[in-house]
């Protein structure tokens, strides 16, 4: 099998664009594929402060790596989940990522704020570890990067994360939810741009540069992934993609060119009562989940 590009002999060929590729123009692809999207929906400036949030694994270290090779300007987030055994490891991983590429990280440790980690506090608000880490990363990626000025803050979903967040939101017809599996989200108040320049790149193309740049991350599963039903959804998607090669793809790009017809998926934002971050309601949800004696408080004096 020989480059498309070059004639040299593929390392890879991308089915869904029916396109052997050698080491060169494989790096190459996927470096152009991540600036075409950053370009395509008007993610970032290179003189703009992006805020990378990392876990350790593949796709947060590959995007923190693709940004900077790029020319853009970043900072790192890590946030330290506090999961015995799991979390030790992605911290150490990026706090090696960062010492390798001279990258500013910040680390938040969720035990130190809260005495506990995430399977503890679960347990405590009877929430699932699942449903309680999105509520947490979210919150305080956001709040970092507005106090310290960033413009937008990057994510590393990929293409099969979007189209199985989006397939899962369909099968429940959560519109509201549907409307927002774009690229981009805008900013809003205090509510940070949120970007997602791996939307153009698949998982396996992602490993793929990983492995070829010799970018060091945790292979490590979370140990309550299995909880996020999500999962089903891509190991379905999965199959289809491999009798259907570019099903993802195109699946993906035609909702972006119909998006509208589930509405904006706008709601009014106010600032939580307690914490002063955004939220649809008087207090956020994360003050509720665990700031249950100021919000009785509160509760008693309105």
């Amino acid at each position: 099998m020989k480059c498309r590009k070059c004639k040299e002999k593929a390392i890879i060929k991308l089915y869904e664009h029916n396109l052997p590729l050698c080491k060169e123009h494989f790096l190459e692809f996927v470096e152009g594929r991540v600036q075409k999207a950053i370009t395509d929906f008007g993610m970032v400036r290179k003189k703009e402060r992006v805020l990378v949030v990392i876990s350790g694994g593949k796709d947060s270290l590959t995007l923190a790596f693709l940004l900077r090779k790029l020319g853009y300007k970043i900072s790192l987030l890590h946030i330290d989940l506090g999961i015995d055994g799991y979390s030790e490891i992605s911290r150490k991983f990026c706090e090696e990522f960062a010492h390798l590429y001279q990258l500013p990280l910040q680390v938040i440790s969720i035990k130190k704020e809260w005495g506990k980690g995430i399977k503890e506090l679960a347990r405590e608000t009877y929430k699932s570890p699942c449903s309680l880490c999105g509520l947490v990363k979210r919150y305080y990626f956001n709040k970092f990067a507005y106090e310290n000025g960033f413009s937008c803050v990057a994510t590393g979903h990929n293409l099969d994360d979007m189209v199985s967040a989006l397939m899962a939101n369909l099968l429940g017809w959560r519109i509201s939810y549907i409307a927002k599996q774009t690229p981009v989200l805008p900013e809003e108040g205090k509510l940070k741009k949120r970007i997602k320049p791996l939307v153009y790149l698949t998982e396996r193309e992602i490993a793929a540069y990983a492995f070829l740049q010799r970018i060091p991350f945790s292979r490590q599963d979370c140990p309550y992934a299995y909880t996020a039903s999500f999962l089903k959804i891509k190991h379905l998607l999965n199959q289809l993609e491999v009798s259907s090669p570019g099903t993802k793809y195109s699946f993906y790009l035609g909702f972006l060119k119909n998006k509208q017809l589930f509405g904006e998926g706008k709601v009014t934002l106010r600032e939580c009562a307690l914490c002063g971050f955004p939220t649809v309601t008087e207090i956020c949800s994360f003050c509720k989940t665990f700031r249950k004696e100021e919000v009785r408080n509160y509760a008693g004096e309105s």
